[in-house]
């Protein structure tokens, strides 16, 4: 891997330490970070396709942040990522797509280091994802319990018995059929019984009453804003802007219901480190 491809890569993992700590803290991914990472990575390609007279290297810069806008924009509009998770996307497809694999543990793996980034992203994120949901119920417990005592658990009961039915169906085979069988049958089982928890998780733990001054562009308000009969702010799916905020000000709503998100930045990070020391998640095994 050339140079300039190493500085770009030590660049993203600067940025994103930064963003991770905005992240965390204000739970907000400033744009400037974003959209200066984009610049940086551009502009080193740039002058790197100067230095080797090599114009391909800049546009190879485009077409990754091309791609990964693609998969930005489908993350953010079903809700599985916020915006500044997705800007942050965009820039790292910028930035990496000529980098090739850096595995310290396996230096001869032929694959992009941005497939690798993803491919990580996704185990790790999901990873991620469950066990920050798991902490949240912990911490919150007595509030998570209450609500698994209301919800509905018909479909829980189903799931979890067809998942026991599957598990006993292996022993008439006997053998390796069994243990197949068994393993899944078990691992269905406990899917069902984490989906219902997580489901749990969020509809217990993961909305507060936010006053109207501490809102902030993206946040995810639940249901409509009515005062009295009349809606003042119909329901947006992916967040609300600046001009919402002065819309609901404007009407004297004191606060809202704000669905919070857990950071998810802290993924990405670990996906990067993970990409940079091992190379690829999956081929650990």
């Amino acid at each position: 891997m050339i140079v300039t491809d190493w500085v770009l890569v030590v660049v993203g993992l600067v940025w994103l330490i930064t963003a991770v700590i905005c992240d965390i803290r204000t739970k907000e991914i400033p744009d400037w970070l974003n959209f200066s990472l984009i610049a940086m990575a551009l502009g080193i390609r740039g002058i790197g396709a100067i230095s080797m007279m090599d114009y391909m290297y800049f546009v190879w810069g485009l077409i990754g942040f091309a791609i990964f806008f693609v998969i930005a924009c489908g993350m953010y509009y079903t809700r599985q990522w916020g915006g500044g998770d997705a800007k942050m996307l965009m820039a790292l497809g910028a930035l990496l797509a000529t980098a090739s694999n850096l595995g310290i543990f396996m230096p001869n793996l032929d694959i992009p280091f941005l497939a690798s980034l993803i491919i990580n992203l996704l185990v790790i994120g999901a990873a991620y994802g469950i066990l920050s949901g798991l902490a949240i119920g912990i911490w919150k417990w007595k509030k998570l319990y209450k609500e698994l005592m209301k919800q509905d658990k018909t479909l829980l009961i189903i799931g979890m018995s067809i998942g026991i039915l599957v598990a006993l169906f292996g022993g008439i085979f006997g053998g390796s059929f069994w243990l197949l069988f068994l393993i899944l049958g078990l691992v269905f089982a406990v899917f069902v019984k984490l989906v219902f928890i997580l489901k749990g998780v969020e509809a217990c733990c993961m909305f507060k009453n936010v006053k109207i001054k501490d809102l902030m562009e993206g946040d995810w308000i639940q249901g409509d804003v009515k005062k009295g009969r009349k809606i003042i702010l119909k329901y947006k799916r992916l967040g609300i802007d600046l001009k919402d905020i002065n819309k609901l000000k404007r009407n004297n709503i004191k606060s809202v219901i704000v669905k919070e998100g857990v950071p998810f930045l802290p993924a990405f990070l670990i996906a990067y480190i993970v990409t940079i020391i091992i190379g690829n998640f999956i081929f650990i095994f």
